[in-house]
Order: structure tokens, then C-alpha cells, then sequence
């Protein structure tokens, strides 16, 4: 089939952009990508293999929640997606705004992938409210919010069915209703297990990941600070290995700042090779992000043997298995370095997780989500014949 794929924009190398990635390469179907932005220096450079149209003239900035989101929703409701008619199947990919492109565009039959809802706009939107806007922006932000919801709603029953990348996910969706729950499937991002080589068991933890806020790559150091000043273990380091976009500066600054006096060593914007060779050769793998849609680092980390201490919360919860491949700890630095410590104290117990991590992370491996991803695009088709 001729599949048109929509996916807002194309700016780092994260999970949704590997979830793309790893799609056009192993697809049986055509693709055509249709992105708002699209930035070759900072995504996976594979991309450029691939059929990738930009829907605009000019780049949208990414810039801010509330920016990002009237930039990118104005873009969509403007928008027609060119020669549509002469697709099978158009596929979005969206973590929010993403839907509103089928607004204009709903000719053809539509599946959506969803990384999540738009978290600002439903179970996080308290918090936002909050915590994050003052002054002026607080009304401007409620305003938006209520405006989204709206067309988001409108948006969605133009989808014939979404996949979504972990029961966590799903349950959002669910839980914010803009789409009936039995045209919703689980279909788990996954990893090319055997490109990842178990090396050696040096003395560092990795804490890998975008340098965002919601990652909280502050407990790991926490953690490792309250590990630290145990004298027996002093030989290990902390290695934080993340791209940074240029607006998320001031969080690398924080992080830097809580580090001070700490043998932690900051890797940024690292190439793939070298991020594989960062997971091959740790001693375990944490991982702290707020209630994570899924989570495709700790597959990588477990893939390469190596145990993940991972807060118990999101998609983590899914794909850890608590004391047998890692474990699932409460998001304090004091229960992240307990567990640290256990494996350090334990080295046998340390290299059965990592054996069994790797036996377990197999039935994630990407042949198997690009095979089953083409089955639904089928069956999206069909869907919109009845």
C-alpha cells in the first residue's frame, strides 16, 4: 500500500522519532512523511534515507507548550496534506496537536499512533495550571486548553483506529474519551536486540535521555550523591547521556549545578555508536522519567544484560520485571540508591538480571512491531470499507 505519514515534527532523536524510524525501515508498505519541521543535523541521520516532504516553508518553532501548541494546531487546521486521495492509508503519529491535521484531511482511511494524549490538556493539566504559568499566561493557558479539547474531540472521529505504544498509554486515552476503547490497540515500541552487545561491567550507572524536565535526571544524581559518600563504593561514577535541545539549557545548567563535587560525567548529543557503547559497558541502567509513556531506554539497557532501576511509574511497569530483570522503586533518591547499592553488594544476583534481561527483551524486538504495525494499516482500510 501507499501510506501518507503524518508526524508534526522531526527535531531530535527520542523515542517517537525511533518509533519512525524503525517503521519506514521495516515496513512491507510505500511511505511518504509529511512534517511541519524537519532538522537533519539533530534527528537520526538514517532518516534522510526516506521519503520526508515539509509541509511549510519555513520551520515552526518548538519553543514553549504554549507556543508550540497554537503554532503547530494553526499549521494543521490550514493544512491539506497534498494528493492525499492517491494514498491507501494515512497514518499520524501524534502526542497531542498531532490529530488535528485530520480535520482537513479525512478522505481516506486514518490510523493514528499516539505516544500520548496531550498530558498539558487532561491528567496533567492541574499541575500545569499550577505550577508552570503565572500572571497573564495562566488565563491564556486555560483558554487554550479548553479550545484544544474541543477540536480535539472533532479530531479524533475521524480516526478509524489508533495504536498506542503501552497500556499506560491506553489508558489515557481511554480516560480523556475522544475514541471508542475497543478501536484502541497496544502495539509496544521495541529494540534490535542484536545490534546491542553486552560488553563489560564497568564501575559507572548510566542515566540516559532526553535533558527534559519530566525525565528528572536530578534523582539519579541524588541517588548516586547519597551512594557517594559510602567510602567502599566510591570507584563508581554516574555517566548522563542526553541530547539537548537549545530551549532545555537552563535544565542541563541544574543538573550540572547538582552534580557539583560528584564524579558525574555529562555525555550530550552523542552519537548512536557511542550511546551503545555507554549501554554495552555499564553496570546498570536508571531511569527516573515521570510516568514515561513507554520507554524504549531501558530495552537498550537490558538488551546489553544489564539490570534497569526504574521508578514505578508509566511504561516502565510493563516492561521491567521488579526483581528479576531490575526493579521498580518508589521516585526517591534514597529507594533509587538502595537498589544501586544491592547490585553493587551482590554481584551475583547483579548478573543474573542482567542474563535474564536480555532472555526477556527479545519479545520486544522490532521485526515483530513492524510486522504487526503493517497488519493494522490492513486493517485500518478495511475498517473505513465497512
Amino acid at each position: 500500500m501507499k501510506v501518507a505519514y503524518y508526524y508534526p515534527w522531526i527535531v531530535s532523536k527520542g523515542g517517537a522519532e525511533k518509533v519512525l524510524l524503525e517503521t519506514l525501515k521495516g515496513s512491507k508498505h510505500e511511505f511518504t512523511v509529511f512534517t511541519f519541521n524537519y532538522d537533519k543535523e539533530n534527528t537520526f541521520e538514517e532518516l534522510k534515507e526516506f521519503n520526508i516532504q515539509s509541509l511549510s516553508k519555513k520551520s515552526i518553532k518548538v519553543k514553549g507548550i504554549i507556543q508550540r501548541g497554537v503554532n503547530f494546531g494553526r499549521a494543521a487546521l490550514f493544512t491539506k496534506i497534498p494528493n492525499l486521495k492517491s494514498f491507501d492509508v494515512f497514518n499520524i503519529a501524534t502526542a497531542g496537536i498531532g490529530e488535528l491535521i485530520t480535520l482537513r484531511n479525512h478522505s481516506i482511511p486514518i490510523m493514528a499512533f499516539c505516544h500520548t494524549i496531550l498530558r498539558p490538556a487532561h491528567e496533567m493539566y492541574e499541575e500545569y495550571k499550577k505550577t508552570k504559568f503565572k500572571g497573564w499566561k495562566k488565563p491564556f493557558f486555560i483558554g487554550a486548553v479548553h479550545g484544544y479539547r474541543v477540536l480535539e474531540k472533532i479530531a479524533w472521529k475521524y480516526i478509524d483506529l489508533t495504536l498506542c505504544n503501552s497500556e499506560n498509554t491506553r489508558g489515557r486515552i481511554i480516560r480523556a474519551k475522544v475514541i471508542d476503547p475497543e478501536r484502541i490497540f497496544v502495539l509496544n515500541p521495541g529494540v534490535n536486540v542484536d545490534d546491542f552487545v553486552p560488553g563489560k561491567y564497568k564501575k559507572y550507572f548510566l542515566a540516559p535521555g532526553r535533558i527534559q524536565w519530566y525525565k528528572r535526571i536530578e534523582l539519579s544524581i541524588r541517588a548516586f550523591k547519597i551512594l557517594y559518600k559510602k567510602k567502599k563504593i566510591r570507584k563508581f561514577r554516574l555517566k548522563i547521556v542526553g541530547h539537548l535541545m537549545p530551549k532545555d539549557k537552563p535544565i542541563l545548567d541544574f543538573l550540572k549545578k547538582e552534580a557539583e563535587g560528584l564524579p558525574v560525567d555529562f555525555h550530550i548529543s552523542v552519537s548512536r555508536k557511542e550511546l551503545r557503547d555507554y549501554f554495552s559497558n555499564c553496570y546498570a541502567m536508571l531511569f527516573t522519567a515521570k510516568d514515561e509513556d513507554w520507554g524504549i531506554v531501558p530495552l537498550e539497557a537490558m538488551s546489553c544484560a544489564k539490570p534497569v532501576i526504574s521508578v514505578n511509574e508509566g511504561g516502565p511497569k510493563e516492561s521491567v520485571l521488579h526483581n528479576k530483570t531490575g526493579f521498580l522503586v518508589d521516585a526517591t533518591p534514597e529507594a533509587i540508591a538502595e537498589k544501586m547499592e544491592e547490585l553493587i553488594k551482590n554481584t551475583r544476583k547483579h548478573k543474573k538480571m542482567g542474563e535474564e534481561a536480555r532472555k526477556h527483551v527479545r519479545k520486544y524486538d522490532w521485526k515483530v512491531f513492524t510486522k504487526k504495525y503493517d497488519e493494522y494499516l490492513e486493517k485500518t482500510k478495511e475498517i473505513r470499507k465497512k
